[in-house]
């Protein structure tokens, strides 16, 4: 908080252990009086449209709320939240530029700062979206997006570092990983590599049928066919398998997510031993993972998007293996078509409590991508430690994915 600045504090978003909100039914006498005082600030400078802040900082996200009256009902609700100050007000041109410097303060305090160069992730409040509007007229849809820049987590040395201390606990902090990533976002892994690879494979198939067809010969067995042509076109594809570490070959990950509660519970017995910072922050994206309860999913927006969310992460088990060779290659198309943001909802405006909840979520959508960073450093100071191979001992930021 800048220098000078003084809060709004009545009520404001807690940490969880922390009470929680609790907005009265009608203001009370100290609530009207700053509402009030809002109200009369210099009603006439509201701006034309709602600007809203990003976690970058940067606002890449703009849109005209319909109305001034609802960008100062929600003005009202994040002062009865105890975010912004009267300083705020005061220096902002309106409700709209209040909403944005109030939001951008909680979010540094959040510690969104300690995201930048590592992964970027819009945040935006909009009144609709490419003509799709809110169910209900007087709702804004909420999003968080990562479309400037993706993470990157190596977690290969990670895991066999893990499976030494007990046999079986890189399996469990693998599946407890990957499934909280999952309730949260797009991450690229094994999963999303091994697609990549057989559509790719599926192409140059198709390719080959069509030409066979074309010229009428079929003197060639496919298979000669296919390795002939990725000969020719220098196409190698790598060994997915050998690339994966060996306690994770042969995991069902699906039915391993219905047995979350034992891995969780290996887990917790190790996170106070060697491999605690390891351990510890995949413990809480767990915990957060199950408090999620968002009411909308991108999917029941039908014709805004034409494709899932871009990944918010890449995780691979070494650097350059085929998971990374994968993302290379898919990223150079990614940008060909639009791309739902990883997380949305819709909320009132004018209801705290409802303005609440939807900052909550972003809040622990933020929380589990400042734990990700934890779990990378830790995971890339195992790596350093253990290999000769400088050019794989940090985490990376992939430009592949910022935008044009």
């Amino acid at each position: 908080m800048s220098r000078g600045t003084r809060r709004i504090d009545d009520h404001r978003l807690r940490h969880r252990g922390e009470p929680q909100l609790q907005p009265h039914p009608h203001p009370t006498d100290s609530d009207a009086i700053r509402l009030a005082s809002l109200a009369s600030m210099n009603m006439a400078r509201l701006s034309p449209g709602l600007v809203l802040p990003s976690i970058a900082a940067v606002p890449l996200s703009y849109t005209r709320v319909q109305g001034d009256d609802s960008a100062l009902s929600l003005a009202c609700s994040v002062v009865q939240l105890g975010l912004g100050s009267p300083e705020i007000w005061t220096r902002s041109n309106g409700a709209a530029q209040f909403i944005k410097a109030a939001i951008n303060q909680w979010l540094d305090e959040q510690g969104a700062g300690r995201l930048l160069d590592r992964v970027n992730i819009d945040f935006a409040i909009v009144d609709e979206l490419e003509d799709n509007q809110p169910e209900k007229n007087d709702h804004f849809f909420i999003l968080l997006e990562t479309n400037d820049g993706c993470g990157y987590l190596e977690v290969g040395k990670a895991i066999a570092r893990l499976e030494t201390v007990d046999p079986g606990l890189g399996v469990s902090f693998y599946v407890v990983l990957m499934d909280t990533m999952w309730h949260w976002m797009y991450a690229y892994d094994v999963s999303a590599a091994e697609y990549f690879y057989e559509r790719w494979k599926e192409s140059i198939e198709m390719e080959l049928e069509y030409d066979d067809r074309d010229e009428d010969s079929g003197s060639e067995s496919p298979a000669d066919t296919f390795n002939d042509y990725c000969k020719t076109n220098g196409v190698d594809f790598p060994n997915l398998r050998e690339a994966i570490p060996s306690c994770l070959r042969d995991l069902n990950f699906s039915k391993e997510r219905k047995r979350l509660k034992r891995h969780v519970a290996v887990l917790e017995q190790h996170k106070r031993g060697p491999a605690a910072d390891l351990i510890a922050p995949v413990l809480t994206m767990a915990a957060i993972s199950h408090r999620r309860k968002a009411r909308l999913e991108w999917l029941e927006i039908a014709g805004i998007w034409d494709d899932p969310p871009l990944p918010n992460w890449i995780v691979a088990f070494d650097a350059h293996d085929p998971i990374t060779q994968a993302f290379d290659e898919d990223a150079q198309s990614m940008r060909e078509c639009s791309h739902a943001p990883c997380w949305i909802d819709t909320f009132d405006p004018a209801d705290a409590r409802d303005v609440y909840r939807v900052l909550t979520s972003v809040r622990d959508f933020l929380t589990v991508n400042l734990q990700m960073l934890k779990v990378a450093d830790a995971a890339a100071a195992l790596a350093k430690k253990g290999k000769s191979d400088a050019g794989t001992s940090a985490d990376q930021f992939h430009p592949e994915l910022r935008a044009a």
